[in-house]
């Protein structure tokens, strides 16, 4: 009989990990490739400013203002893009309803990045472990999100609560997925150590690789683990964070953890 307790092996998520990425993977990468494709567009302007600013047309303070603002536009096309490959990991739905809903939701997860983004400061400032911890309890904020069960300060705390009584077991499996991608990155490093003159192309490669490939890999093996979660406290479905909070040893099924 399974042990609801304890969450499946590393080796059995990821083979449905891969048997998901088959089945997806153009649809998927297809999302994740609005990165590079928004990255290659907000070069231009980025190349323009810089060169006004070397030709004195435009002082250090403008240059400083127009490129903090492309990066923030270049931060909201990453999180519209996390969002929409979330929602469609979860939903099977293709590019462009996936893409129109990150774009919708962009407001909510760009405000709980904010927020986690502090909370994970502050914690790394503790120490390592703290700030690792940090990570792995906000793990599942982006789904929570795309479930449309809260959003916010709610979506954090639910994705806590989630990982609560499981935090050591994820951060394993997390580490294991690290360890199977790394050599990939490793080999591919390899041309531009030996030559230095291969080292653009090889760089770029990886990159391409890491938006295209390992992102969506590593969104679908997330998946995984909050279905399982899901599974194992569903107490957790449609309480308010205030609930969530309140819940101590009369918790229902799932809710403490």
């Amino acid at each position: 009989m399974e042990n609801k307790k304890i969450l499946p092996p590393f080796l059995d998520l990821l083979k449905e990990t891969w048997s998901d990425m088959e089945k997806s993977f153009s649809r998927l990468a297809k999302i994740s490739s609005l990165i590079i494709v928004a990255a290659l567009i907000l070069m231009i302007p980025v190349s323009i400013v810089l060169a006004a600013n070397i030709n004195n047309i435009i002082s250090n303070a403008a240059a400083f203002l127009i490129i903090l603002i492309i990066a923030v536009a270049f931060v909201a096309v990453c999180l519209v893009v996390n969002l929409a490959l979330a929602h469609s990991v979860a939903t099977g739905e293709k590019f462009w309803p996936a893409v129109k809903f990150g774009f919708k939701n962009l407001k909510s997860i760009a405000f709980a990045t904010v927020i986690m983004s502090f909370i994970s400061g502050g914690l790394s400032i503790m120490g390592i472990l703290p700030g690792l911890a940090s990570v792995i309890w906000f793990m599942f904020v982006t789904f929570i999100i795309v479930s449309g069960d809260s959003k916010g300060l709610a979506a954090i705390t639910k994705s806590k609560e989630y990982v609560r009584g499981y935090g050591w077991s994820i951060f394993g499996k997390m580490l294991l997925l690290c360890l199977v991608i790394l050599p990939i990155f490793i080999i591919l490093s390899i041309p531009g150590m030996v030559n230095e003159n291969l080292y653009t192309i090889s760089s770029a490669i990886s990159r391409i690789i890491q938006i295209v490939v390992v992102t969506p890999f590593s969104v679908l093996f997330i998946y995984r683990l909050f279905k399982e979660l899901k599974e194992r406290k569903p107490g957790l479905e449609g309480f308010s964070v205030t609930y969530i909070k309140g819940c101590h040893k009369n918790c229902p099924r799932g809710g403490n953890g």
